[in-house]
């Protein structure tokens, strides 16, 4: 079994991309990405942006044969 990471980007509640990656350190690029172009920079800012279902999230996931 293999270790993987999914990202999920939402907007106003609804999935708006998936992406999959190799390892955590791609994972965290992603989401340093994802916080500069949604203007970010502090987890109160996170939070707001949450309450209007706009979100960032790192799963781990293992992916079976």
């Amino acid at each position: 079994m293999i270790e993987v990471y999914v990202t999920v980007e939402l907007l106003q509640g609804i999935i708006a991309d998936v992406r999959v990656y190799w390892n955590e350190h791609l994972a965290d690029i992603a989401e340093h990405r994802w916080l500069k172009n949604n203007n970010i920079r502090s987890q109160l800012g996170r939070e707001c942006k949450a309450r209007n279902g706009i979100e960032f999230h790192i799963y781990t996931c293992t992916l079976e044969e």
